[in-house]
């Protein structure tokens, strides 16, 4: 409706009036006040926002309307279409929490929500006695995700990638493919690809059949996830989020991912000792809030 208001305005008022300029693209741009991220990935055919979350609680599916990773042009968002498993949770672009792996919590509402130049930075608390900080950047066409997880209870994860439209396949006649392995999952169908690969290589990679009519376009999908189990105490997980549209032909490999440093000395030499949830390769070792005057972004993880 907004896109009509200039109708509205007289023939001498300036959005009228002024010479036409030549658009000019910007491949990543923030929003403040939207909390987001907006990300051009022309190669991928669409365009993502990394999204901080905002206050949902009195919508239904806020949490899912308004709080996860990211959203697309392309691949939609899902709704949760009951309250127990991975496949009625449908979480795409989420991290998901379970202490029984039947029944999940994922960000609602964020406590803290900070920009470090286009890095996205917050904390939020999926029960009283565990703390999720999160980290959120382009490095197009991947998007980068870090999640530093502080915990008192033992706690399953589940964290998904974009949802793959998988309109017409049938057992009798598949129409896609699926890969999984020991730290990746990925999907390819006539409608693209969708992948999410996990740098440490330590979760478990599964493409989750969503239940049908839980994404918000397509009645049909599938959610390339990670899952992992962790005691109490810490963990940090990292990871890398790829999808391209329309694109069946696009393999994982052909979309080279940023590399994580694999040494302490070449991390911080690289990163410096302000990204340590990122350079650092212990498990577990993480500032308590927001880095202080990170780097670039495309330092962290080193361009490829």
């Amino acid at each position: 409706m907004k896109a009509y208001l200039p109708l509205a305005l007289p023939a001498e008022h300036p959005f009228w009036t002024h010479a036409p300029q030549q658009y000019s693209r910007e491949p990543v741009r923030r929003q403040e006040p939207a909390r987001l991220v907006l990300c051009d990935d022309r190669a991928g055919g669409h365009v993502f926002a990394l999204a901080a979350g905002q206050d949902a609680e009195q919508f239904r599916h806020g949490g899912a309307k308004y709080s996860k990773m990211a959203y697309s042009t392309a691949f939609s968002f899902s709704v949760p279409a009951g309250g127990t498993g991975l496949q009625e949770l449908a979480a795409d672009s989420a991290l998901a929490l379970s202490e029984d792996g039947v029944h999940w919590r994922t960000r609602r509402v964020p406590e803290e929500v900070e920009f470090i130049g286009d890095v996205l930075w917050t904390r939020w608390q999926p029960w009283p006695d565990v703390t999720v900080q999160t980290w959120l950047w382009a490095h197009l066409p991947w998007q980068v995700r870090v999640h530093h997880i502080r915990t008192a209870r033992e706690l399953i994860t589940a964290e998904g990638g974009w949802a793959l439209d998988r309109t017409g396949d049938v057992r009798s006649a598949p129409q896609g493919e699926h890969m999984r392995t020991s730290g990746a999952a990925y999907a390819r169908y006539p409608a693209g690809f969708s992948g999410v690969q996990d740098l440490d290589g330590r979760r478990g990679g599964e493409v989750v059949v969503a239940t049908p009519n839980t994404n918000l376009h397509f009645p049909r999908t599938v959610i390339p996830t990670l899952t992992a189990r962790h005691e109490a105490g810490s963990a940090t997980l990292r990871s890398l989020v790829l999808g391209a549209a329309r694109t069946p032909a696009c393999p994982p490999g052909g979309r080279r991912p940023p590399r994580s440093p694999n040494s302490q000395s070449t991390s911080r030499r690289r990163c410096g000792s302000g990204w340590r949830i990122w350079c650092s390769p212990s498990p577990g070792v993480a500032p308590t809030g927001p880095p202080p005057n990170p780097p670039a972004p495309t330092c962290c993880p080193p361009p490829p």
